[in-house]
């Protein structure tokens, strides 16, 4: 059979662009939408894979010729919205997202996104929705896909045809046991990197191949069951992971195969509009993310539905212009030859890779935020958290003489207190050490922390938040001990600091954002296990007893970065206003080695 224009396909594509769309605007029961990836790799392979062969089987397969008409898709417009996101990058965002921006252009430019966002992925990665161009992820995987797959298929077709499949099934079973034991040991590369992923574009390579043996019609309720497996794994049921997207794979396949144009299952699908919406599908996907991270970045707050859904229309007629000016006129060879294409194409390429090097080389050009911002460059970055593991020794060394001995135990946040201890000057007066692998359970202690602990004066938790009965032990034992022991509450700068970019300096030393209510309630709680034995940290940046916090200090310098940890200023600001609600460490640094202070 041959692959003719199939516009019930066009029409499915409207459908995977527009549940990915609302997934991103984070509209309710759309927490799946994510799926509408997935349905684009099944519709790539099933349309790569039948050109292939299509052509295989007649005048020959010329991979130039298929690069070519990839790159004709999929760059010119992608190109565009690289660049036109430059201007509103550098106006809106602070420096980490600004930096991780740049390396987002370089990355994408290369067909590489999701390596990145692999490599990048972890504690410190920095909130997806602010991420323009986050979704270029999926065209890595496919181009990653398209270089060897080609040749790959090439070789398979000359095999007879079971084997052929055969050998596809195999590879993608292989693909998708990789997936699976990826999700749970590394989930990040499960769901970015394309060995993981190849089993979805593979399962569409065997439809098309089945397709074009043409044994699959007047089956319209298969291709209805294709529809009920897609609706399944949209719905938000805490279905593990493999399991929504082999419904939303399989699902897409049997959609493939079974639906034709003039059927009842694909009516919607052959509507015009719907049509219309699938063709301009591509652009509609590269516009809508950095329209929602740009809409984000831009408030302090999160934007309602309302703005979202006018974010939607924006997108919308923004990936019309783009369909029409852009996507259209540089498929033609006729309309765009090969020396305008790669012009266009390698000018902003360069463009793209050149600023995205700038930002990324300069930590996201800090001087933006004025003169404090240069001269604190150093203290925004991350940093200056991990610096104390350079800095603090792990356990207590030979030359303590008459000097109090303090462990901070904990993770990022215990480094921040550590940060803080230090730029209160404490430093010398105290045996500072620092451990992120003490457990706040006694009972967990082996015996060699147990016999550190035995020679400390103060030992100091920071984290999050803690158990209710493994902080209660830990009181309990350093009381019997004469051990005095704390524990340091969380910290929280608001939704978005972005917003800061673009005020003044004294506009910034007065801003005041909310703290969320659910940091509040557990700050509230801890408090109340712990009494005396809590740091409130909160309480030490706000003056409404925790409900707001100031995010910069009277210079304007930003008290923190990622709205979770300090920055240098943040450190030094919080160290200004410890001895007030800690007095026990100042107690401690003026007096002899005792290990009796605070009881």
């Amino acid at each position: 059979m041959s692959l003719s224009y199939r516009p019930e396909i066009d029409g499915f594509r409207a459908l995977a662009v527009t549940i990915v769309v609302l997934f991103h605007a984070k509209v309710p029961g759309f927490e799946n939408g994510f799926v509408g990836v997935d349905i684009f790799f099944v519709i790539s392979g099933f349309l790569i894979t039948s050109i292939i062969a299509r052509e295989q089987a007649g005048e020959g397969f010329s991979y130039g010729r298929f690069v070519m008409r990839r790159v004709r898709r999929i760059l010119p417009a992608l190109v565009i919205v690289m660049l036109v996101c430059l201007p509103f990058a550098w106006w809106l965002m602070l420096p980490d997202p600004l930096e991780n921006f740049g390396q987002s252009l370089v990355a994408t430019t290369l067909s590489a996104n999701n390596i990145l966002l692999w490599l990048t992925t972890g504690y410190w990665d920095l909130t997806s929705d602010f991420k323009p161009l986050l979704h270029t992820w999926s065209l890595g995987v496919e181009e990653q896909f398209y270089i060897f797959y080609p040749v790959l298929l090439v070789l398979a077709l000359r095999l007879r045809f079971r084997a052929c499949l055969a050998l596809m099934a195999a590879m993608a079973l292989l693909s998708f046991v990789l997936m699976v034991r990826a999700l749970h040991s590394d989930p990040a590369a499960g769901f970015y990197l394309l060995h993981y992923r190849a089993w979805q574009l593979l399962i569409g390579g065997i439809a098309g191949l089945l397709f074009l043996r043409g044994r699959w019609a007047g089956r319209p309720a298969l291709a209805a069951a294709g529809l009920a497996l897609i609706l399944l794994a949209l719905i938000p049921l805490a279905l593990p992971m493999p399991v929504v997207l082999g419904l939303a794979t399989l699902g897409t396949a049997l959609y493939l195969l079974f639906a034709r144009a003039e059927g009842p299952v694909t009516w919607v699908f052959t509507r015009r509009p719907v049509i219309f919406v699938g063709l301009v599908s591509y652009s509609f996907y590269l516009w809508h993310q950095p329209v929602f991270a740009f809409l984000r970045v831009a408030f302090f707050e999160t934007p309602g539905l309302m703005a979202f859904g006018l974010a939607i229309a924006l997108a919308f007629g923004l990936s019309v212009l783009s369909w029409r000016y852009v996507e259209m006129p540089f498929r033609s060879a006729r309309r765009i030859g090969p020396a305008g294409l790669w012009a266009c194409l390698g000018g902003g390429m360069v463009v793209a890779v050149i600023v995205g090097m700038i930002f990324h080389l300069t930590h996201g050009v800090p001087q933006r935020l004025g003169p404090v911002g240069q001269a604190q460059a150093a203290g925004l970055s991350i940093a200056y958290n991990e610096r104390i593991r350079r800095l603090l020794p792990r356990d207590i060394p030979a030359d303590v003489g008459d000097r109090p001995v303090v462990l901070v135990a904990g993770n990022s946040f215990a480094r921040d207190f550590a940060n803080v201890l230090l730029e209160a000057g404490l430093g010398g007066d105290l045996v500072l050490l620092y451990r992120d692998d003490l457990p706040v359970c006694p009972v967990d202690w082996s015996a060699g922390e147990r016999a550190l602990v035995d020679n400390l004066n103060m030992l100091i938790f920071a984290s999050g938040s803690y158990g209710k009965a493994c902080g209660k032990k830990a009181v309990d034992v350093a009381r019997e001990a004469g051990l005095p022991v704390f524990f340091g509450g969380p910290k929280h700068f608001g939704q978005n600091l972005n917003p800061l970019m673009r005020l003044r300096s004294e506009q910034r030393s007065a801003t005041r954002l909310q703290v969320d209510d659910k940091i509040r309630a557990l700050n509230d709680s801890q408090a109340a296990w712990f009494g005396p034995h809590y740091i409130d940290i909160l309480s030490v940046l706000s003056q409404d007893g925790g409900a707001t916090v100031r995010v910069a200090n009277e210079a304007g310098a930003l008290l923190t970065t990622d709205r979770v940890h300090f920055s240098q200023a943040g450190a030094v600001l919080t160290a200004s206003r410890l001895q007030a609600v800690f007095p026990e460490i100042f107690v401690l640094a003026r007096q002899d080695h005792t290990k009796d202070v605070g009881h």
